[in-house]
Parts: structure tokens; C-alpha cells; sequence
């Protein structure tokens, strides 16, 4: 009985050894791109993490809806052209893939949202906070824009933070609604694809640092990680809501 439990905690904690290996090889090979010349390895990076998260959801018992799989799908693509980023095509393709995905994140944040009280504290708060972070990402393009020679990239900062902006209010309005585990799950989804890029921006257009790149790459990992972890509760959420709805009839 000892060692059939023994086993169930190996595989439980299994996921969890592959999140912290994923981040660690993810900052050896930036740390390779800084330092090394192994460019396409180093490239190769940023698609693994994908392939290991949906693995690590795979042994957690995950479902995945056609939504869901096509934001991984569209995740894995941005990955993909982004590591070979090296031409014009390549360059529109990962940035309509990640748009995409991102606009697909909006679409479930959408759905889980209910209701919001503006006139409360919090939500008095929250639109102040999402204020805020309109004057951010206003100074930001300001000072970015000058370096921003191709118009695509202009009009692509500005969609992108749209989105972002969005997402982190919708899901920041349901966390504050639900104080679900799943809605701060989904909450952090949306801050660390916002940090990462705003990482990304100030290396590629602004100040390019080893240490906003890695920062850039770690962040948008942590995003995909809790969105997994999120799918993940979605199906933990609804095996429980049936277990209920079964004892109760």
C-alpha cells in the first residue's frame, strides 16, 4: 500500500519537476543566446515549453475544449515562427498567430465574466488600476515608436496592448467576482503574457539587455504554464460541480 502511494506522489509531483526543468533549460539556452553560438538550438527553446506543459496537463487528466486546443495550437505557431524569425513572412505569421491566440484568451475571459460592481471599492480600484495601465502602455509606445521603422509593428504594439488591456481587466473583474481558484489562475495568465511583452518591447525597440530578454522568455512560460494549470481546474471545477448536482438529486 506504501509503495502504490509512493508511486502516486512520484507521478503527482511529476509535473511540477518538469515546469522547474522547463524554466531552467529555457534560461540556459537564453543564456546561451547571450553568451554561446548555438543560434538555432537556442531558437528551438521557446517551442519546447509547449510540447512539456501539454504533457504535464496529459498526466493531470486534462480535457481540452476546440477553443483551448486551438489557443495551444496558435501558442505553438507564434513559438515556432518566432524562432525562425528571420524573414518577412515569418515575422507576420508569428505575430497574427499570437494575436490570435491572444484574442482566443480574451474570448474565454469573456465568457467567464458575469457581472462587476463598479460603484464598489474594489471595482472603483480596479478601473483606476486599468487607467493606469492605459498611461503606461501610452508612455511606452511614446517611447518606443520612434524605433519602430516598419508600420506593422506600430499598428501590431497597439492591437496587441488592446488586447492585453482587455484581458487583464476582464479576468481581474471575475477574480474580484468569484475569488475562484481558476479566475486567479486565469489572472495570472493574463499579467505574465502582459510583462512579457512589455519585456519584449524594451529589449527589441529600446534598451537590448540580456536580462530583459531572459525576463521576456521566463514570464511568457510562467503564462503558458498557469494557462495549463487553468484548463487543468476547468475540468477539476466541473467534476466537482456534477459530483454535487449528482447528490443532490
Amino acid at each position: 500500500m506504501k509503495t502504490l502511494k509512493n508511486k502516486l506522489h512520484k507521478l503527482n509531483s511529476m509535473p511540477q519537476i518538469m515546469f522547474v526543468s522547463a524554466l531552467i533549460l529555457l534560461a540556459f539556452f537564453s543564456l546561451l543566446t547571450q553568451y554561446g553560438s548555438i543560434n538555432f538550438t537556442v531558437k528551438m527553446a521557446n517551442i519546447i515549453l509547449i510540447p512539456i506543459f501539454l504533457l504535464y496537463s496529459m498526466i493531470k487528466g486534462a480535457k481540452f475544449s476546440l477553443l483551448h486546443k486551438l489557443i495551444v495550437l496558435l501558442f505553438f505557431l507564434s513559438s515556432f515562427f518566432a524562432a525562425f524569425n528571420d524573414g518577412f513572412m515569418c515575422n507576420r505569421l508569428y505575430a497574427i498567430s499570437l494575436l490570435l491566440g491572444m484574442i482566443g484568451l480574451v474570448s474565454i475571459a469573456i465568457k467567464n465574466f458575469k457581472t462587476f460592481n463598479y460603484r464598489s471599492v474594489m471595482g472603483f480600484c480596479l478601473i483606476l488600476v486599468f487607467l493606469v495601465n492605459i498611461g503606461f502602455v501610452v508612455v511606452l509606445f511614446n517611447a518606443l515608436k520612434g524605433n519602430m521603422i516598419d508600420q506593422f509593428e506600430i499598428v501590431f504594439f497597439v492591437v496587441k496592448f488592446c488586447v492585453l488591456l482587455i484581458l487583464g481587466f476582464v479576468s481581474f473583474a471575475t477574480f474580484i467576482e468569484e475569488g475562484k481558484k481558476e479566475s486567479i489562475l486565469f489572472l495570472f495568465v493574463a499579467f505574465s503574457f502582459m510583462f512579457s511583452e512589455v519585456m519584449y518591447y524594451i529589449n527589441t525597440y529600446y534598451l537590448p539587455e540580456f536580462s530583459f530578454n531572459l525576463m521576456a522568455k521566463v514570464l511568457n512560460g510562467i503564462g503558458l504554464y498557469f494557462m495549463f494549470q487553468y484548463i487543468i481546474e476547468v475540468k477539476k471545477d466541473k467534476k466537482s460541480s456534477n459530483k454535487e448536482l449528482v447528490f443532490v438529486s
